[in-house]
C-alpha cells in the first residue's frame, strides 16, 4: 500500500477527532459560563445574622431542631432536651453572639478604611457590595 490509498481511509478518523475537541471545547466554554454566572459567591461571605437555632422567629428555630433531630436521629426524649437546653441557653449565647459581631464591626472598620482609600470610586462601589453586613 502507497500513502496515498492510506489518507482516505484517516480522514473520517480526523473529522471525528476534530469533532470531539469541537464538543470538548464547547462543554468547557459552557461549564466555565456556568460556574461564573450560577455558582460564584461573592469574595466575603455575608455575615451571619442570627447564631443557628437561635433565630428570633419560632418557625426558624423548629426548623432548625427537626433538621438536628433529623441529622442525629435524636429520640424523642433527646430531642425534647435539646429544645430545653437551646430555649435556656439563647439570651446567653444572643448576648454573646451580638457582642462579637460588634467586635468583628469594629476590627474590620480600619483595614476596609484603608482600602477604600485605595480604590477608584467605581471600585469602592463594587468593593461594598463584596462587603458583609454587620
Amino acid at each position: 500500500m502507497n500513502s496515498t490509498t492510506a489518507s482516505p481511509n484517516r480522514r473520517p478518523v480526523l473529522i471525528a477527532v476534530l469533532a470531539l475537541c469541537v464538543v470538548a471545547f464547547a462543554g468547557l466554554c459552557v461549564g466555565i459560563a456556568l460556574d461564573r454566572a450560577l455558582l460564584s459567591r461573592p469574595a466575603f461571605p455575608q455575615a451571619i445574622s442570627e447564631p443557628p437555632g437561635l433565630e428570633s422567629s419560632p418557625a426558624l428555630r423548629k426548623a432548625f431542631l427537626a433538621q438536628l433531630s433529623r441529622e442525629l436521629d435524636l429520640s424523642e426524649a433527646q430531642r425534647a432536651a435539646v429544645e430545653r437546653l437551646v430555649e435556656r441557653e439563647r439570651p446567653r449565647i444572643r448576648a454573646a453572639f451580638d457582642s462579637a459581631r460588634t467586635i468583628m464591626k469594629h476590627a474590620v472598620e480600619q483595614p476596609q478604611q484603608e482600602m477604600m482609600a485605595i480604590l477608584t470610586p467605581e471600585q469602592q462601589t463594587k468593593f461594598r457590595k463584596l462587603l458583609p453586613d454587620f
